[in-house]
């Protein structure tokens, strides 16, 4: 077993868990633990330094996910071999398939890049923004703002609320109701609040 020399000052010292990835990554790296070693169990880990086997867990899980340390079940954890280790840490970029999963995992990516495909925004230069705020100003009264906050508060706010009625009374009659019924109404009070705060204010 390689000796390790645990900091347990939070405030001056990394994190227990980093410590062990730290001293077992030298260890791989300087070959004092070889390809295949057979790493101590989690339980006699954390018991010969006094630490959770919660983190010496995460600590092993780390050094899975870096490509140094292999997990198999029954068999504990051992060192990956060399050229499994150099594959897991090659970090050679290759380029995306265009699909719609890379898509939508794009969008919701940081690179740091200041439009991203598919986000539903337009750069800065191409927004006349003076002249949407002056068209805001003049078209967009009190009234109108308010009736159209009202409208979408009573108008149905998606179809898959016509699909699950649909489901549930076995046709189309009362979704159709439901629809009309619900956008009549939201058009009512929209209207009645614009026509009231209009003469009012």
């Amino acid at each position: 077993m390689i000796e390790l020399e645990l900091e347990r000052d939070r405030r001056a010292a990394p994190t227990l868990v980093e410590q062990l990835v730290q001293g077992f990554a030298r260890a791989i790296e300087a070959q004092s633990l070889r390809a295949g070693a057979l790493l101590p169990s989690v339980r006699q880990l954390a018991s010969s330094h006094e630490l959770s086997t919660f983190t010496v867990t995460e600590a092993y899980n780390r050094l899975v996910s870096m490509g140094l340390v292999v997990a198999r079940r029954g068999s504990g954890y051992r060192v990956a071999a060399r050229a499994q280790a150099a594959r897991a840490s090659a970090t050679d970029w290759q380029p995306p398939s265009l699909t719609a999963t890379w898509l939508l995992s794009d969008v919701f990516a940081d690179h740091s890049v200041p439009i991203k495909a598919g986000g539903g925004w337009l750069p800065n230069e191409w927004i006349n923004e003076t002249g949407l705020q002056h068209a805001l100003q003049q078209d967009l009264t009190l009234g109108g703002g308010v009736a159209l906050m009202i409208f979408f508060a009573f108008a149905m706010q998606c179809m898959s609320t016509i699909a699950v009625v649909r489901r549930e009374t076995g046709g189309w009659r009362w979704p159709a109701i439901q629809f009309a019924y619900m956008t009549a109404m939201a058009y009512v009070c929209a209207f009645l609040a614009n026509w009231a705060i209009t003469a009012w204010f």
